[in-house]
């Protein structure tokens, strides 16, 4: 629906894009129960319609119930139960880890799979994230984990050329006690 509206809007009159996805999120939250795909109908909204008051309530309403505390954090299953579409797995540890961002096993198992897909940065950034909440006993599981992420970044910044950048990583593991190999 989100991709019905979206194409809507470069072909019709706005009124009836807008109306699709206030009504797809509508659906979402109502009948599915799914708040992130409401969220998603809602995002779509927002990029396109920026100013719109009925759409920039309908966010800020839907991420305020993502993020109430009094939302149920969901169960995380083990590494072993992960299905095989690693993309379908990150999206459903990415809700969960916005419904409960203090769960060190969902941002574990998140980094992991993150990690297959080769999205560092957002691994980095999740890591780092957490980094600087974390009590001094998970900043220490967390260091060698961001060290390695880092190191990560730095060889493919360096195999791309792009030296500046490579040494923004180098500088970044110095900073954090890392050991740097020449």
């Amino acid at each position: 629906m989100r991709d019905l509206a979206a194409s809507a809007s470069e072909l019709g009159p706005a009124d009836e894009a807008r109306a699709l996805l206030l009504e797809g999120a509508s659906f979402e939250r109502k009948a599915r129960a799914d708040i992130a795909a409401a969220q998603a109908h809602l995002a779509v909204a927002l990029r396109l319609f920026p100013r719109d008051p009925a759409v920039n309530g309908a966010y800020r309403e839907i991420n305020d119930v993502l993020s109430s505390p009094s939302m149920e954090p969901l169960k995380v299953e083990s590494l072993a139960t992960v299905a095989d579409d690693d993309e379908a797995r990150a999206d459903d540890l990415l809700r969960r880890h916005r419904a409960a961002p203090g769960d060190d096993r969902v941002i574990d198992e998140l980094a992991t799979v993150l990690t297959r897909l080769g999205r560092s940065h957002e691994v980095l950034a999740l890591l780092a994230g957490r980094y600087e909440e974390a009590s001094p006993e998970r900043r220490a599981q967390l260091a060698p984990a961001q060290i390695e992420v880092l190191a990560r970044l730095e060889r493919d910044a360096r195999a791309r050329g792009h030296d500046h950048e490579a040494q923004l990583f180098r500088d970044a593991i110095a900073a954090m006690g890392g050991a740097i190999e020449p």
